[in-house]
């Protein structure tokens, strides 16, 4: 009697590229419709966004499959030189950016732009792997006081300073998220219980808007107006979708009610014309992912490449949290992309080629018999079964 059970897939990277084309299936649908009224007005053709976008996919699949052909260990030989250039790219930007609506955050190469910021997620994935995989591998705990972590903060912190305080938080928090799986000195998780909400209260109140964007997610409606404008409306696009939503094409907030339509708020506009149903099918779409590349990184063969997987889970994992707890008015406006269902080349090809990373890391790897520390806490005889399948 065959014991095999039946399954969707046939192993995580099966799995984890399926739940991505998907994705981006979705992100390609609702970035048309999202930006098809701005596209008209600004360039004189609907498709104008759908087309680019639609490049940077396609950009973004070739990457994937490219990477996770290449050695991953080739990538963590050359962490040091890849986060000095990104630091210069960060500290260049400053200087020689775009401007656009009061950030300079782009360089510009004939008619696209990037955003160095993106880079620094994908450093901060490298530096972390180059250092704590050591630490795994000796099964020995982390130190917030190594290099890695220090240019972590120094690319956060002139991240920040562009100014993007959401984008700095989050190659901070990606940072920080690394350190406590590998595991941290019982002092020094305290110097963070004190440290972090200290930092967020002294960094948000540093600038004026800062500062009212936040009274303005403790209570929307009073600055309806003013900085509380785009929370409202995306509630108000979210609520207007009912169940079963208008349909594709026909919600109302594209059309200048919602600032941001199709990149920081796409969701919002997802919401609206797929109703509460599609938004549960992207919430879940986004727990396979993870659940998928959890199970990869168990199968990583040392603890370099489990921190690469674990790393592109947590940047991929954390920002759709983050993107759809704002968009529900769970957090305040910080500005960050919903991966593939958001517009935005430079975070599309850098998460596309995380994942390419993260495949390839799972593919030479095999479940070593002694685990190391960071899966304590799991029933091993469980681990086991759910990696094997």
């Amino acid at each position: 009697m065959d014991k095999k059970r039946n399954h969707f897939w046939k192993n995580p990277c099966e799995a984890i590229f399926t739940i991505v084309i998907i994705l981006l299936a979705i992100g390609c649908i609702n970035v048309f419709s999202a930006s098809q009224v701005a596209a008209e007005d600004m360039f004189g053709n609907s498709k104008h966004y759908l087309y680019r976008y639609a490049l940077f996919a396609a950009s973004g699949i070739f990457a994937m499959w490219l990477l996770s052909l290449v050695n991953y260990r080739i990538w963590l030989k050359k962490t040091d030189l890849f986060a000095a250039g990104v630091i210069f790219l960060l500290m260049y930007v400053s200087y020689k950016g775009v401007v656009i609506k009061g950030a300079q955050r782009w360089l510009e190469i004939g008619s696209f732009s990037f955003q160095p910021s993106e880079l620094a997620k994908m450093a901060v994935i490298f530096l972390c792997a180059s250092s704590l995989g050591r630490h795994i591998d000796r099964q020995r705990r982390g130190n917030l006081l190594s290099a890695s972590f220090f240019w972590s903060v120094a690319m956060g912190f002139l991240v920040y300073l562009q100014p993007d305080m959401g984008t700095a938080a989050i190659i901070v928090g990606l940072a920080l998220g690394l350190y406590f799986i590998c595991g941290l000195p019982h002092r020094q998780y305290l110097m963070l219980l004190c440290g972090i909400p200290l930092a967020v209260f002294i960094f948000t109140t540093r600038a004026a808007y800062r500062a009212e964007r936040v009274r303005a997610w403790l209570d929307p409606w009073a600055y309806a107006d003013r900085t509380g404008y785009q929370a409202v409306q995306s509630m108000l696009a979210i609520g207007s979708g009912g169940w079963l939503g208008m349909g594709m094409g026909r919600g109302s907030s594209k059309f200048y009610y919602l600032p941001e339509a199709h990149t920081d708020f796409s969701f919002a506009v997802f919401c609206q014309e797929w109703g509460f149903i599609g938004a549960v099918l992207v919430i879940v779409l986004f727990m396979a992912l993870s659940y998928m590349l959890w199970r990869a990184a168990a199968l990583a063969p040392d603890g370099a490449g489990y921190i690469i997987i674990t790393g592109t889970n947590l940047l991929l994992t954390g920002q759709a949290v983050a993107n759809i707890a704002m968009v529900c008015g769970m957090l305040p406006v910080i500005g960050v992309p919903l991966p593939f269902i958001s517009y935005g080349g430079t975070s599309l090809l850098i998460s596309m080629g995380m994942l390419g990373v993260a495949l390839n890391v799972a593919r030479q790897g095999q479940l070593k018999k002694d685990l190391p520390p960071v899966y304590s806490g799991l029933d091993k005889k469980r681990h086991l079964r759910l990696v094997k399948g």
